[in-house]
C-alpha cells in the first residue's frame, strides 16, 4: 500500500507580482460592462462573455515561493455555479520564464448555471517537482495564489426552467407545431417556486428560432422576455391577495418575481389599476412591458 502524500506549508504569492483589472461582462453583441456586483439582463438564453486583463511578472514570483526559473507554472480561471452543480475550468495558460501579460476571455453556457457564478483566478504548480528548500510547493496543483469574484446573475426571469422539445412530437396537445415557444406558468399559486413551477419549453423543430436564440438574437430574447413577463404578471393580477399586497412572497417564488415586474414596467403603480389597464386597454398594458423590457 503505497504511503499517503502529506502537503507540508508552502510559501504563496501575497499580490505584487499579480495585477488583475476587474472583470468585463458581455451580453450578445453588446458592449463590454464592467461587473459591478451582477450582470442585470441574464438569463437562460443569453449569450454571455466574461474578460479581465492580468499581468504576471513569472520571474518574481518563482523567486518569491522559494522555486527555481525552470519550475513550471500555470494560470487557471476556473467557474463554478453551486446553485447548478456546476465547475468548470474555463481558462488556462502556462506561464513564461519573464512576463506574462494578456486578456482572459470566454464564454459563459447560461443554460448551465443559475443564480450566481463564482470566478476563481488562481496561479498553480503544474507539475510535480523535488523539494529544494524549506516551505516551497512541491506537488502538481499546488495553489500559490488565488482570487474569487462572486457575480449574481440578476434577471428577472433568471430562475425559470427551459427545456426544448418537439412540439409536434412531445407536446402534441398543445395543437401549435410552428409556435416557437411556449410558457406554463402558475398552477400551484403564486408561492410556488419559479425554479419548478414556472417553466419555458423551446421547439426544437424551429430551427431558425433556435439559432437565433442560442446567438443572443436581441430582438428574440426580449420579445420572448417580455412575453414571459406578461403572462407571469396576469397570471398574479388574478390572485387577490397579490392585488391588495397582503400577502410576502419569498426569495424565487413566482409571487416575488411578478412583484419584480410590476416595479420594472409599473412602477409604484397599484395591482388593481395594472389589472384595470390590462383589461381596458390589453393593447397598451402589452406595449408598457415590451418597452421596459427592451432597457
Amino acid at each position: 500500500m503505497a504511503a499517503p502524500k502529506y502537503s507540508l506549508p508552502f510559501k504563496t504569492l501575497v499580490g505584487q507580482e499579480v495585477a488583475l483589472s476587474a472583470w468585463h461582462y458581455r451580453l450578445g453583441n453588446g458592449d463590454w460592462l464592467t461587473v459591478a456586483s451582477g450582470v442585470p439582463g441574464w438569463d437562460y438564453l443569453a449569450q454571455l462573455e466574461f474578460r479581465r486583463e492580468v499581468q504576471i511578472d513569472a520571474q518574481k514570483a518563482r523567486i518569491a515561493c522559494g522555486l527555481d526559473s525552470i519550475t513550471q507554472l500555470e494560470l487557471i480561471v476556473t467557474m463554478l455555479s453551486p446553485p447548478a452543480r456546476f465547475r468548470r475550468v474555463v481558462w488556462r495558460e502556462k506561464m513564461p520564464k519573464e512576463t506574462w501579460v494578456g486578456l482572459v476571455t470566454f464564454q459563459v453556457p447560461s443554460e448551465e448555471i443559475s443564480e450566481y457564478v463564482s470566478l476563481d483566478t488562481e496561479i498553480i504548480l503544474s507539475a510535480g517537482r523535488q523539494q529544494n528548500g524549506h516551505f516551497t510547493a512541491r506537488y502538481a496543483g499546488s495553489r500559490l495564489f488565488a482570487e474569487t469574484t462572486r457575480i449574481e446573475l440578476e434577471g428577472n426571469l433568471s430562475r425559470m426552467s427551459l427545456e426544448m422539445a418537439s412540439f409536434a412530437k412531445q407536446l402534441p396537445w398543445l395543437h401549435a407545431p410552428r409556435a416557437p415557444w411556449y410558457v406554463e406558468c402558475g398552477s400551484t399559486g403564486l408561492h410556488g417556486a419559479v425554479m419548478r413551477d414556472l417553466r419555458v419549453y423551446l421547439n426544437s423543430d424551429d430551427e431558425q428560432f433556435l439559432a437565433l436564440a442560442k446567438n443572443g438574437n436581441e430582438p428574440t430574447l426580449w420579445l420572448m422576455s417580455a412575453e414571459i413577463a406578461r403572462q407571469l404578471l396576469e397570471v398574479a393580477l388574478e390572485d387577490q391577495a397579490f392585488l391588495e399586497q397582503t400577502d410576502n412572497y419569498e426569495e424565487g417564488t413566482l409571487g416575488q418575481a411578478a412583484q419584480r415586474v410590476l416595479r420594472l414596467c409599473f412602477q409604484d403603480t397599484k395591482p388593481s389599476d395594472v389589472l384595470t389597464l390590462a383589461r381596458r386597454d390589453p393593447g397598451r398594458f402589452q406595449a408598457i412591458l415590451m418597452s421596459n423590457f427592451r432597457q
